[in-house]
């Protein structure tokens, strides 16, 4: 478990919040992919403050990248 600040720059807003994110290789194809993780995620949050309706699903790497993968599931704090 890991703490992240993201920040979005919109014009003339931006947009500041913390996630708590779980990092996970290979494809996540599938919505029941991303969703195994984000129940893994919340397991390992038992406990912590956050809103279990809204996660974010983010891919770092190229469609053509087979190897060393990386995926995160984020929730917002």
């Amino acid at each position: 478990m890991s703490l992240i600040f993201v920040m979005r720059a919109l014009p003339k807003l931006v947009h500041c919040f913390c996630v708590l994110y779980r990092q996970f290789g290979g494809f996540a194809l599938s919505h029941d992919d991303v969703e195994t993780q984000y129940d893994e995620l919340k397991r390992d949050l038992r406990g912590e403050d956050f809103d279990s309706d809204i996660f974010y699903s983010v891919g770092y790497n190229s469609p053509f990248t087979v190897e060393g993968r990386r995926n995160e599931i984020w929730i917002e704090v």
